[in-house]
């Protein structure tokens, strides 16, 4: 299944004229004001955070997005796609959202915005106002792998699936630590997500995937695995973070119900802020 859209495509949708498409920009709002694409509501991704991967903690992550996602207007007919400045973790971070509720509508854009200026395409400056639904998704458990998963597959040295971490190798050999604990999950292969896309922010394509690939010192089973993970699910730079499968160590939050103090604190205060520029 394809999550990725190109200019081009996404510029005929635009002269369809289909009610039925919702642009979400996951830039800073700063970013977001000095011009976006026509009609695209603005979600800071990068602000939304959840590092409890407990069943109690998926439990409220599932309840606050339903939320989250009600509130910017996903319906089960939208196709809705998101862009970062380039084909970056952030849109991949809303389309990996959406997927695991089970919304499969959903792409980023290819190159995200700054190849739609290159060519010129038509922006705007204006703020646009949330349009709320009630979104009925269910979650998918089959997209995402807790902590006791991988602890297993560790223990058992499984040999059915590859876990990659996307992080700068700087992160994964733990002299950069911006995690909870420096280094990476035993047995991670490193792909650092910056490695998947071109100088013009667009990603790859499977040749050259492969050959990148080749002249890395992976096993050719994981090779194989790894390039297939990248090309055919294009969600790298959102499936590799820390205690789990796809790592959303740096997923999304919202609302109230978030067990730790702190975590509630930073929340409210990224949601008022979105009320605030709404009003």
């Amino acid at each position: 299944m394809r999550f990725t859209i190109s200019t081009s495509e996404l510029k005929s949708l635009y002269l369809e004229k289909n009610d039925d498409l919702l642009i979400i920009d996951s830039r800073p709002y700063s970013d977001y004001a000095l011009g976006h694409l026509p009609n695209a509501i603005n979600i800071e991704l990068a602000q939304f955070h959840w590092i409890d991967t407990s069943k109690e903690g998926i439990s409220q992550f599932n309840k606050q997005m339903a939320i989250l996602l009600s509130n910017i207007g996903v319906t089960k007919n939208k196709f809705v796609v998101f862009y970062d400045d380039i084909s970056g973790m952030f849109s991949a971070r809303g389309v990996w959202l959406l997927v695991y509720f089970s919304h499969n509508k959903t792409a980023m854009l290819d190159g995200g915005f700054s190849k739609w200026k290159k060519e010129g395409l038509k922006i705007e400056t204006k703020s646009n106002s949330f349009v709320h639904s009630f979104f009925r998704g269910k979650p998918n458990p089959k997209v995402l792998a807790d902590y006791e998963y991988i602890k297993s597959k560790i223990k058992r040295k499984s040999n059915t699936g590859v876990i990659l971490d996307s992080r700068s190798k700087s992160e994964y050999e733990g002299s950069e630590v911006r995690a909870a604990e420096a280094g990476h999950i035993p047995s991670a292969i490193n792909i650092d997500w910056n490695n998947n896309i071109k100088k013009n922010g667009v990603f790859k394509q499977k040749a050259e995937l492969e050959k990148w690939l080749a002249s890395e010192k992976f096993s050719k089973q994981k090779k194989v695995k790894a390039v297939t993970a990248i090309y055919d699910s294009l969600l790298i730079p959102a499936l590799a973070e820390q205690k789990i499968k796809y790592f959303f160590e740096q997923g999304f939050a919202c609302l109230d119900d978030v067990s730790n103090p702190s975590d509630s604190n930073h929340l409210k205060d990224v949601v008022q802020k979105l009320i605030d520029r709404e009003a």
